[in-house]
């Protein structure tokens, strides 16, 4: 707590309150322990308040002169003398030395890479809890049975992920018939035991990807919770990335494992087009967008003969094969739609605001999909490529949406 806090007078406190949290964060984030504990003395309730009003922090001589610079100008007593205390905005503290070389407007857009990512082996991986944690015994502490038990759950009702999308998809399967090439995927059998997932690659929206060993090979798992999983992207895949097209990652099985749809497909190694942009690691001129395009064309122009769309071309969805960056593969399928007659068609809309064309934007209940969907996609993905951003951002400036 702040000061004013536990003083509690009359004036009351402000936004200053916070900017004092955020020191002593800093604080214990750098040196592991509190600015008013005290090692081998009291530490009691009164004891921590009398030093929050009363006493500086001690600083360890392991700190630099920056960063104890803004640790003290972060935990001033007085509030209007306090980093940032004296403005209702964070311009102070960011300009101060201590946050030299961040682009600030980067790491709003999350285009700013993360200096330490996690290890993590799947969901369940606890390596990077303390022991202290992990390693205390699963105890079940039973509470007492409440007296009206048989009125908490009046008018309530559950209903399990599998039959909620089936009930969820009644309604829009009557409004637009989905169309399959292939005969739709829509109870897939149990993942194999020796099928285990590895290492996190990606998360979206609709599932996260992991890479897996199966029968000594490297393959990606795309996980798909139940509710949000549509034939259509393995029907799409099966059709369009089984043949071995050398621009769209190959098709391998579908499986269920508990509420989850298990999507199995190649694994391409390379990095993403949108990765390599965003880390500012590489620029691509004119020749290398031109011959990543040209791949892109190609796969999507198989794609439409096929009767299919991609239905979400993006940067994030082109991946290199290597780190040569010659080649690239398209991969996720998940807006995929099948149609064998019509050139257009009204279904759900599915689409990334920042690559989707007009007629995506028309109607919140419905999207009107034709090949012409993927080539406005095409020309919001060159563009991207080539600039370093999508079309409807312009850099420095404010989004009118």
């Amino acid at each position: 707590m702040a000061p004013e806090i536990i003083r509690a007078g009359p004036g009351g406190h402000d936004l200053a309150v916070d900017w004092w949290s955020v020191g002593v964060l800093t604080y214990e984030l750098l040196t592991g322990a509190s600015p008013f504990t005290v090692v081998e003395q009291q530490n009691s309730q009164s004891d921590i308040s009398r030093r929050i009003q009363k006493v500086d922090p001690v600083l360890p001589p392991t700190l630099g002169e920056t960063v104890k610079d803004f640790i003290l100008k972060m935990l001033h007593k007085d509030p209007k003398k306090r980093l940032g205390g004296n403005k209702k905005s964070a311009g102070d503290i960011k300009n101060h030395p201590f946050f030299r070389g961040i682009n600030w407007n980067e790491l709003k857009s999350k285009r700013r890479k993360a200096p330490f990512k996690p290890t993590l082996n799947g969901d369940e991986d606890t390596q990077n809890f303390s022991e202290e944690f992990t390693k205390q015994p699963v105890t079940d502490s039973p509470a007492p049975v409440p007296v009206n038990t048989h009125r908490l759950f009046r008018g309530y009702s559950y209903v399990a992920p599998q039959h909620l999308r089936r009930r969820l998809s009644t309604k829009s399967v009557a409004a637009f018939p989905v169309e399959y090439l292939n005969e739709p995927i829509t109870d897939p059998p149990s993942a194999p035991e020796t099928l285990l997932l590895k290492r996190l690659i990606s998360a979206g929206s609709f599932g996260k990807c992991y890479t897996t060993i199966y029968s000594n090979q490297t393959y990606v798992v795309k996980v798909v919770p139940e509710a949000k999983y549509r034939p259509s992207e393995v029907d799409a895949l099966i059709s369009c990335g089984r043949d071995g097209h050398k621009s769209i990652a190959q098709y391998v099985a579908t499986y269920r494992k508990g509420s989850d749809i298990w999507i199995v497909q190649e694994y391409v190694p390379g990095y993403e087009v949108a990765e390599r942009i965003a880390n500012h690691e590489y620029s691509f001129d004119e020749l290398k967008c031109c011959d990543i395009f040209k791949q892109l064309i190609d796969a999507v122009k198989h794609i439409h003969e096929k009767r299919y769309i991609h239905g979400d071309l993006k940067m994030e969805n082109i991946i290199f094969v290597d780190d040569g960056m010659d080649q690239i593969k398209l991969v996720d399928f998940g807006a995929a739609s099948y149609n064998s007659k019509r050139n257009k068609w009204n279904d759900v809309p599915r689409y990334t605001i920042d690559y989707a064309p007009p007629e995506a934007l028309q109607h919140p209940e419905y999207a009107t999909y034709s090949a012409s969907f993927d080539i406005w996609c095409l020309g919001a993905t060159l563009y991207s490529i080539f600039m370093g951003h999508t079309p409807s951002i312009f850099m420095d400036a404010p989004i009118d949406m």
